[in-house]
């Protein structure tokens, strides 16, 4: 199965929905996404604030308490023309979700470890249905402060 770095993916996979306050997500650190090179950062065209870009990594805020199972995080991406925003880490199901515009919550990624691995339903949503399966990205969880 190809993997590919869930920051890249789902920062081009943010939709329209209100952010909270970025104090919260600063007090509980944030998810940092490694784009893989097969998606790029050219799928990328844009953040959706609080987000942020630093080379190939894409970061997102970490909200709420995760005692659930659940990270749920604030900002999002514009990727192929799609917004998607304000992504949730589901432990329990291992995968992550996100709100797209006329959908509502989508799970964009399945996850293998730290990789995320683009859903069948997101590659079609995206365009893109030949990347089922493939890795979008490598999530770095090492900035949590739980």
């Amino acid at each position: 199965m190809r993997k590919i770095t869930i920051l890249a993916l789902a920062a081009a996979l943010v939709a329209a929905m209100a952010a909270p306050a970025m104090a919260a997500p600063r007090a509980k650190g944030f998810t940092a996404i490694d784009v893989a090179p097969l998606i790029g950062l050219g799928a990328v065209d844009g953040l959706a604030q609080p987000a942020s870009l630093d080379g190939t990594v894409v970061s997102f805020g970490i909200v709420g308490n995760p005692k659930d199972g659940t990270i749920e995080h604030v900002g999002g991406a514009v990727v192929l023309g799609v917004t998607l925003r304000n992504f949730t880490i589901d432990l329990n199901n291992g995968n992550v979700s996100g709100i797209v515009p006329g959908l509502g919550r989508v799970v964009l990624f399945d996850l293998d470890g730290l990789d995320l691995v683009l859903t069948a339903g997101a590659a079609g949503a995206l365009g893109v249905p030949g990347l089922a399966g493939a890795t979008v990205g490598t999530a770095d969880i090492s900035n949590w402060n739980f």
